[in-house]
């Protein structure tokens, strides 16, 4: 029996540097954006697994955009920013923390002050624990130098990425504020709302 060739994605973003592996990109024409809600991820956390707030897979949206490194560090924020406000209007109780990510224990060269990956948390009262949610990073040079993406006069681009949850997400909604319909935040409930309307 042969070893394995293959695993099954612990991301949405791989598709991306495939996409620019080898190639040449213009600094004029960045930053480049891509956003993928095509499928599952696929994770063993070494024993983490507890019912339905950590699972084996669960499903994610990926945002992942290349561009010159302070607009890297730029987009990451934003989108860091629009999930925390999101997270406030859903009613939730949050936390960010900074963390490693491991591609800064491979040896990538750390770039001044700037906090490679953000974690956003929310709290589960239940298990009086946080569950993440999303994860907001700036990969720097890891991945244009792994997968050989080239600016086209040398100048220096970075990648980053941001994964949201979905499903970790309600998770926590539900943790939170119960399956009674009527005691659900007014952004929820009007969604809910207009699927409902659609499905009849």
């Amino acid at each position: 029996v042969k070893e394995p060739a293959y695993v099954l994605a612990p991301a949405q973003c791989e598709p991306f540097y495939e996409i620019f592996s080898g190639k040449h990109v213009r600094l004029e024409d960045l930053p480049i954006k891509m956003y993928d809600r095509s499928g599952w991820t696929y994770r063993w956390e070494g024993g983490g697994v507890e019912g339905l707030t950590r699972t084996q897979e669960f499903r994610r949206v990926e945002f992942v955009f290349l561009a010159e490194p302070s607009m890297t560090v730029e987009i990451r924020d934003q989108i860091l920013d629009k999930s925390v406000e999101l997270a406030d209007k859903m009613g939730l109780t949050w936390r960010v923390l900074e963390a490693t990510p491991f591609y800064l224990r491979e040896g990538v060269e750390r770039k001044g002050e700037i906090v490679a990956t953000y974690d956003l948390e929310i709290f589960l009262p239940f298990k009086k624990n946080w569950l993440e949610v999303g994860s907001y990073n700036v990969h720097m040079q890891k991945f244009t130098k792994s997968f050989k993406i080239k600016e086209s006069k040398g100048r220096e681009i970075w990648t980053g990425c941001c994964g949201f949850g979905t499903s970790r997400w309600a998770c926590a909604f539900l943790a939170q504020h119960g399956f009674d319909f009527g005691n659900w935040p007014a952004l929820v409930k009007n969604k809910i709302g207009k699927v409902s309307e659609v499905l009849r």
